[in-house]
């Protein structure tokens, strides 16, 4: 190959993108155990339990694939709705995003 560039993530950060379709996501009891309780799951599986209310996993990305759960959007509360249950997964809120924002640096 010419080109030998590559996209890398750091080592110690998790990317959990998914899909939550708006009229699902719209609604808290889709959005919990269709979506959020799987998330939780896999986020056991590799760091265990939170150890207290206040701790949150390590450098976790949650990535909502679907181009209307985005904050901007205010016909639809998908975007609020996961950023309010993100704590009681012990996540930090401020990694969660939408696929449309995010950037991804290029190594060579």
């Amino acid at each position: 190959w010419q080109d030998e560039s590559f996209y890398e993530l750091p080592s110690d950060l998790l990317w959990l993108p998914y899909f939550a379709e708006v009229p699902n996501a719209d609604n808290p009891g889709h959005l919990l155990w269709d979506f959020l309780l799987p998330l939780y799951t896999l986020l056991e599986m590799y760091y265990g339990p939170p150890t207290s209310a206040d701790s949150v996993y390590p450098r976790v990305l949650l990535t909502n694939i679907d181009h209307d759960c985005v904050e901007s959007n205010t016909k639809h509360s998908c975007y609020k709705l996961t950023r309010k249950f993100l704590p009681l997964m012990g996540m930090n809120q401020d990694y969660f995003a939408n696929a449309d924002g995010l950037k991804f640096d290029r190594r060579d």
